[in-house]
């Protein structure tokens, strides 16, 4: 799981870099912060991950992940069936947009006292 987050967050950083030069400088800022978690394995302060967060607004919704990111989620949520070479884009996002709704509607039936 967390190898496919790195992979998502180095892919979104690229895209970034290649559509908006306005946030080139926040970009590279980024990839040095990395860096810096990964090999201190010190926890970054919440105003440093705030900082960054602007530079990911949209990029981690559905509608941005590629065909692989979509199959690494559909792994993780074991709808492995729904894996195949005939599987398009829009039906993996449709599927798992269906999946979603059903574990947040589970959550909010299970009763939240059994957790604390």
């Amino acid at each position: 799981m967390a190898k496919f987050l790195q992979n998502t967050l180095e892919e979104s950083v690229t895209v970034i870099k290649k559509n908006d030069t306005t946030r080139t400088s926040s970009v590279e800022e980024f990839v040095q912060f990395m860096k810096t978690i990964r090999n201190n394995a010190e926890m970054p302060e919440t105003s440093q991950i705030l900082k960054f967060c602007k530079l990911f607004e949209d990029d981690l919704t559905m509608d941005g992940l590629n065909r692989d990111q979509l199959i690494a989620i559909c792994r993780l949520l074991d709808m492995s069936t729904l894996i195949n070479p005939t599987s398009t884009v829009p039906l993996l996002r449709f599927r798992l947009g269906i999946k979603l709704r059903m574990l947040k509607a589970d959550d909010k039936v299970l009763p939240t006292d059994q957790f604390r």
